[in-house]
């Protein structure tokens, strides 16, 4: 079949079309990439305006500290004891007759008397020392690690407060229980105890 000058100048304008096509295709293609890049490049950008600017902060930290001298850490405020409250005590959570936990409450103390909040590792014993056979001793330890002490800490009162239950058998309690709180702070690592009696009136289920 004899093309007619006609369908040769049709032919062409078709390839020309589906040429412009492609290539717009291309192009956008092409105009995606390059945002996606621009956009990598501005996070990138970002993320090292944030590196350079905590890279300043901590110089000057440093030079801060430097300036302070070898003798900085003994200005700091730095715990010197704990001290069980006169709050401390036996008391009564479940409405029935005699008690049936114990709440310890302590604060930790600067080397000038002063209620400081600190940080650390909590661990409380209720011991009874007239139990009979030294395997009946110890009634309860419970162990708070700094992330969970924290929640124990009172910001109104300024001091520690932990409500200890007794065991189920009360028959073994007596009339007294000795409370002995152990505190491990957590900057220094240091350990620092105290104990208290406390009055109980427990009745036997």
């Amino acid at each position: 079949m004899t093309k007619t000058p006609l369908t040769i100048f049709a032919s062409c304008c078709f390839a020309v079309i589906a040429g412009c096509v492609d290539n717009t295709d291309r192009l956008i293609q092409l105009e995606k990439q390059l945002d996606a890049e621009c956009e990598k490049t501005r996070l990138l950008t970002r993320k090292v305006e944030s590196l350079t600017t905590e890279l300043s902060e901590k110089q000057q930290q440093i030079q801060s500290l430097q300036n302070l001298g070898p003798d900085r850490l003994k200005h700091l405020f730095k715990l010197k004891k704990i001290e069980i409250s006169r709050y401390t005590g036996a008391i009564n959570t479940d409405e029935k007759p005699g008690h049936d936990a114990i709440k310890v409450i302590f604060e930790t103390v600067d080397k000038d008397g002063h209620v400081l909040k600190t940080a650390g590792d909590i661990k409380i014993r209720l011991f009874n020392l007239a139990a009979k056979t030294p395997d009946k001793t110890l009634l309860k330890e419970i162990f708070l690690p700094v992330e969970k002490a924290s929640g124990k800490w009172s910001g109104w009162f300024s001091h520690y407060s932990i409500t200890c239950p007794l065991p189920s058998d009360t028959s073994l309690f007596g009339n007294e229980v000795t409370v002995r709180v152990t505190f491990t702070e957590y900057l220094t690592g240091k350990v620092f105890t105290a104990q208290k009696l406390c009055s109980v009136n427990a009745v036997p289920n």
